[in-house]
């Protein structure tokens, strides 16, 4: 079918008045337009339009104007042209010149009658709807519309079916630097970075936004659309809610009005910075740091005319540390992150400080005149130290309220399902039970146990730590112990070892193995071979916890008490006299610690010697009437004291007092020592465990020892002695070695154990329970 045949099917009825004539005109007749936003056409894609013109011709009339008087003169310049052109292209150029290269004479067009300004519109929106526009340049048929034809933007997003948000968006490409538009046309950033980057007024700071976009500046690594925001946020957009000047204030830089109205703010462009949370950011750093240091000067010029501390250039100059982090000699500054020696959390020493900080002291760098705020180092260490703001000191509080907590969680539990009274009873059974077996003979074959021991020796750590609790001495001599233990004693060496491995082992300690029968595991196994009731144990132990958690009540009581007491009222100084002074009376209100300690001793040996209730009654009746021993009695000779009362139990540790003395009246030489009670003689005595050897128990009186702990000794630096946290405490390894604390951590204290002539420096955490400290 012909081109003609076409253009006379076309429907032109429905057109309206002025829609304009179709009809088909000499391509030699239609001149280009002087207007069209496209500047730029492709060979290949008319070359292929071309091809598609032959085959089936143009489908689409293009749109033309009669050419307007203005262009007369420039066609009838052009000499040796049989016609002239008569017609102007107002959108359609790219098919008219694909028709002239597949050597068609005709083309079908719309002729209307249209001003310049209709016809700059028509194209801005024709051009806008191609799908190959780029972003740039629809932007720049966006600017077109408002500036050539005065078009507000509102209105040209209803003309092309886009938001007004959208068509904000593209126009503000058009601030992009030279270098962002080149970023942009070559792919090297999307629209959204581009957008990013075009709110940013300063050009200097679009470079470096840019450099992050493209992965320039920033090792390499392109920040993605989400990151980059969060950059800009940090660095480029400056929140005007936390500002050291007067945001109102508009004699701070000039030109730059007050930066509520400023429409560099966030809030002034709401659809623009939609991405952005906060409406009270300047995007604008340049003016917002000259504001920044005009008021920063003014404030330091009113501070120095009050006479305040300030510290000029020059005195700057004489304490400035160029190679030191904390650049002024005895000063920290306010907005530098802090001194890590501090212990502090914050981004900068004034956030860490918080509602502490105090006045700063105003400096000017001694190089660039930039007033600065610093505190003196003293004075930060002091409101450190006072208000407990190191992390030390935090978790030192945390600590102590997390063991107040678990202390009163325990004290509601029943006793029987409290950890110390599962550890003191199981503690007990090993120790009696251990006790029996170095007291009764043992059957065994000598030879046999001594090598089963010594392969049991190599065989692991826990092994090593039970046989060293046995045999004493250095663990690296153990298998010369072994072969050295007479026969008679190794069957009974194989038993105490037994007790001691099958003690640890996962589950050994439960109730289900204590009530078996025939056999029993081998654990209960000795414990009843060694007549170790644990029942009744369990019940002495219970009755222990209870005997210190009356005492604990009765030793509070007194304080209150002792609070209670009225103080003595004040009185007038007497005159000097020279009469002998009278006989000292009994002194009144708050009684003396010794006082107290000596009620609470007495009431003590009467729980204790209370089995019943009754018997407590009877007692505390009794204890109201003065006893008093006949004239002339006195102990017999040779016989044993009367046992006092259990004032200690066992794995509890202790100090001996200063002041001991043996019964011949010569001094102790263990005064001082501190270690664990191993034990409660029948005789009332306490057997005291400070050291691995042997000889290292000592047997005291309950008077001679006092209750020892840390808490309120240790400090990081302190010179300590690892001691077990009880009679079943599995890291025996440690026990006894000594080394310095070196930190505070949420596990406990980190101590440094010294190296000795055959184990190496090694670093543990232990609780405070589990420290002595020697310096």
């Amino acid at each position: 079918m012909s081109l003609e045949s076409t253009i006379d099917e076309v429907e032109i009825s429905d057109a309206q008045p002025d829609a304009g004539e179709l009809t088909l005109l000499q391509v030699d007749v239609i001149l280009p337009s002087l207007t069209n936003p496209r500047t730029i056409f492709f060979d290949e894609d008319s070359e292929e339009l071309a091809e598609s013109i032959k085959a089936s011709g143009v489908h689409q009339p293009i749109l033309v104007r009669p050419l307007p008087a203005a262009r007369l003169d420039e066609t009838s310049r052009k000499l040796g042209r049989a016609q002239r052109e008569t017609h102007e292209i107002v959108f359609g150029e790219r098919r008219w010149r694909a028709s002239k290269l597949a050597g068609k004479t005709k083309i079908p067009a719309i002729v209307r009658r249209m001003t310049d300004a209709e016809v700059l519109e028509a194209q801005v929106v024709e051009n806008l709807q191609r799908v190959d526009l780029s972003e740039l340049e629809e932007a720049e048929g966006y600017q077109r519309l408002v500036d050539e034809l005065s078009i507000p933007k509102e209105e040209i997003g209803s003309k092309i079916g886009k938001s007004r948000a959208y068509v904000y968006a593209r126009l503000k490409l058009l601030d992009l630097s030279t270098a962002g538009r080149e970023a942009l046309r070559r792919g090297e950033i999307d629209p959204s970075k581009a957008l990013l980057i075009a709110r940013i007024p300063d050009e200097k700071l679009q470079i470096k936004a840019l450099g992050q976009a493209t992965g320039s500046s920033n090792y390499g690594h392109a920040l993605s659309v989400k990151d980059l925001q969060v950059w800009l946020q940090t660095n480029v957009m400056l929140s005007l809610k936390r500002t050291s000047f007067d945001i109102k204030d508009v004699t701070l830089r000039e030109g730059a009005g007050a930066c509520p109205e400023c429409p560099k703010r966030t809030g002034a462009n709401p659809d623009l910075f939609a991405d952005v949370e906060s409406a009270d950011l300047c995007t604008d750093p340049t003016c917002y740091h000259d504001k920044q240091r005009t008021a920063a000067d003014r404030r330091f010029d009113e501070a120095q005319r009050e006479g305040k501390k300030v510290i000029d250039q020059d005195q700057a100059a004489k304490l400035s540390k160029p190679d030191s982090r904390e650049w002024l000699k005895g000063y920290y500054m306010l907005d530098q992150y802090p001194d890590y020696a501090l212990e502090l959390d914050g981004a900068t020493l004034r956030k860490a400080l918080g509602k502490h900080c105090p006045e700063p002291v105003l400096v000017k760098h001694h190089e660039s005149g930039e007033v600065v705020e610093a505190l003196p180092i003293d004075k930060v260490k002091r409101i450190i130290r006072e208000q407990g703001l190191s992390r030390s000191a935090k978790r030192e509080k945390r600590n102590a309220a997390d063991a107040e907590k678990d202390k009163l969680e325990q004290a509601v539990k029943p006793i029987e399902q409290r950890p110390e009274y599962l550890e003191r009873w199981r503690a007990t059974a090993l120790a009696r039970a251990d006790e029996t077996l170095q007291r009764d003979s043992a059957v065994g074959t000598p030879d046999l146990i001594r090598a089963w021991l010594i392969d049991e020796e190599d065989d692991s750590w826990e092994t090593r730590d039970a046989l060293h609790t046995i045999l004493g001495g250095e663990k690296n001599n153990l298998v010369a112990a072994i072969a050295a233990t007479p026969d008679g004693e190794v069957p009974r060496l194989l038993l105490r070892y037994m007790l001691h491995r099958s003690a640890e082992r996962y589950g050994a300690w439960a109730d289900d193995n204590a009530a078996r029968q025939g056999p029993r595991t081998a654990l209960f196994e000795i414990l009843h071979i060694a007549n170790v009731d644990v029942g009744e144990i369990c019940a002495e132990t219970k009755r222990a916890i209870e005997s210190e958690e009356r005492a604990a009540e009765v030793e509070a009581e007194a304080q209150e008490a002792a609070a209670r007491q009225p103080k003595p009222a004040k009185t007038a100084k007497a005159k000097k006299s020279s009469a002998p002074p009278a006989a000292p009376k009994k002194r009144g209100g708050k009684p003396s610690a010794e006082e107290v300690q000596a009620q609470i001793a007495e009431q003590l040996q009467q729980l204790d010697q209370a089995p019943t209730v009754a018997g407590q009654e009877v007692a505390a009746e009794a204890a109201q009437e003065p006893v008093q021993a006949p004239d002339g009695a006195a102990e017999e000779e040779g016989a044993a004291p009367a046992a006092p009362a259990r004032a200690f139990s066992i794995g509890q540790l202790a100090k001996v007092k200063a002041g001991s003395k043996s019964a011949d009246g010569k001094a102790l030489k263990t005064i001082g020592k501190v270690g664990r009670i191993a034990g409660l003689g029948d005789d009332g005595r306490v057997h005291l465990r400070h050291g691995p050897r042997s000889h290292e128990l000592v047997v005291v009186q309950p008077e001679q020892l006092e209750p020892y702990s840390a808490a309120l000794q240790v400090v990081i630096g302190s010179k300590v002695r690892i001691h077990p946290k009880s009679l079943l405490e599995s890291r025996n390894k440690l026990t006894w070695r000594e080394g310095t604390v070196d930190a505070c951590t949420d596990d406990g204290w980190r101590v440094t154990i010294s190296a000795t002539a055959k184990d190496a420096e090694l670093v543990d955490t232990f609780d405070t329970s589990e420290l002595e400290v020697l310096a």
